[in-house]
């Protein structure tokens, strides 16, 4: 289940809320600069929060935004 659709407000991305069905987590997942992170990969980056796990994706599709759930948690799968 998708509750929150990818959105911005002026400059800044609101996180988008997800529900993973087959682990039963609750995922938050926004797209974050990097530019000032030493050792950063790519300008920009995906974090997906669990509240106990946290990921990175470095490549990531530029509409991942629009992305069903499901297709968007196996990116980090």
């Amino acid at each position: 289940m998708d509750t929150q659709q990818r959105t911005f407000r002026g400059d800044r991305e609101i996180p988008r809320h997800i529900y993973d069905e087959v682990s039963g987590e609750h995922w938050t997942v926004r797209e974050v600069d990097t530019t000032a992170v030493p050792g950063a990969r790519a300008a920009r980056c995906l974090i997906f929060d669990s509240g106990s796990i946290a990921r990175r994706l470095w490549d990531f599709p530029r509409d991942w935004g629009a992305l069903p759930p499901s297709t968007l948690l196996r990116l980090i799968r």
